[in-house]
C-alpha cells in the first residue's frame, strides 16, 4: 500500500472525528450595521459607561437637504445586543454624524448627531445612554439641541476643557457690534447635574473678530469643529 496515501486517508479521517465531537461551526453574532441599508460603523466609544467600547453605527434616510429626514443610530454593547433609535432631521446636508464624546457628568460618551440646518447655523441632538437605551440629552440653557453657529454678525460655539471635572461645558457667543471688528460676548458656564444642567456662573466680555472666530462650533475632543 502507498504509505502516503494511508497517511492522507487517516489525516482525514482524524479530521471528520474531531469535526463531529466539537458539533457545528458557530454562527457569528450580527454586526451593528446588519440589515440597515446605508449604515455604516462611525465609532468605537464606550457609550453605556461601562468602561468598554462600543460599537456605533449610523444610517440616514431622506434626501440631502431634504425638508423631512431622520437619522437611525444603532450601539452594540456586546455581540448580539444592539440598541436602535430613530430621530428627525430638517434640511440636513452631508452625514449626520458628528462625532462621540463625554460631556455630562456621567460615565460614557454621547454620540451628536444633526439636528436642522439654516442659513448658517446647525442644531446637533446628543443621544445619551439611560436605563439601557439611548435617550436625548438637552443642551444647556433654554435650548433643546446644540446649536453651532459661524456667520458675519453671530457666533456660537461649545467648549469642553480636558482639565476640568467630568460634567463641565462652556457656551460662547458673540455679535458683531455695528460695522466694527468687536464682537459683544458672553461665556457661561454648566455644570451637569443628572439629567440637568446647571449655570456656574456667565461673564460679558468684549472681543475681537479674530478670538470670536475661535469659538464657533464645537471645541469637544470627539467631536467635529463644525
Amino acid at each position: 500500500m502507498d504509505v502516503r496515501r494511508m497517511g492522507g486517508a487517516v489525516a482525514a479521517m482524524a479530521g471528520a472525528a474531531a469535526g463531529s465531537l466539537t458539533g457545528p461551526a458557530a454562527v457569528a453574532a450580527p454586526g451593528v450595521c446588519d440589515g440597515l441599508a446605508g449604515c455604516r460603523v462611525v465609532a468605537h466609544a464606550d457609550v453605556d459607561g461601562d468602561g468598554h467600547p462600543d460599537t456605533v453605527g449610523v444610517a440616514s434616510r431622506g434626501a440631502k437637504g431634504a425638508e423631512k429626514g431622520s437619522v437611525i443610530v444603532r450601539v452594540m454593547t456586546a455581540p448580539g445586543k444592539i440598541v436602535s433609535v430613530i430621530r428627525a432631521t430638517e434640511f440636513w446636508y452631508g452625514p449626520p454624524y458628528q462625532g462621540a464624546a463625554p460631556v455630562d457628568a456621567r460615565p460614557g460618551s454621547e454620540i451628536f448627531v444633526g439636528r436642522q440646518v439654516g442659513a448658517h447655523t446647525e442644531a446637533f441632538r446628543a443621544l445619551t445612554w439611560r436605563g439601557g437605551g439611548l435617550v436625548d440629552l438637552d443642551a444647556p440653557g433654554r435650548e433643546h439641541f446644540w446649536i453651532v453657529d459661524g456667520a458675519y454678525s453671530v457666533v456660537y460655539g461649545w467648549l469642553k476643557v480636558p482639565s476640568d471635572p467630568d460634567g463641565i461645558v462652556y457656551k460662547r457667543t458673540a455679535s458683531r457690534v455695528g460695522n466694527t471688528d468687536s464682537f459683544r460676548g458672553r461665556i457661561t458656564k454648566y455644570r451637569s447635574t443628572g439629567d440637568a444642567w446647571a449655570q456656574v456662573w456667565s461673564h460679558p466680555l468684549t472681543v475681537s473678530e479674530k478670538v470670536a472666530g475661535g469659538w464657533v462650533g464645537f471645541h469637544i475632543r470627539g467631536l467635529q469643529d463644525y
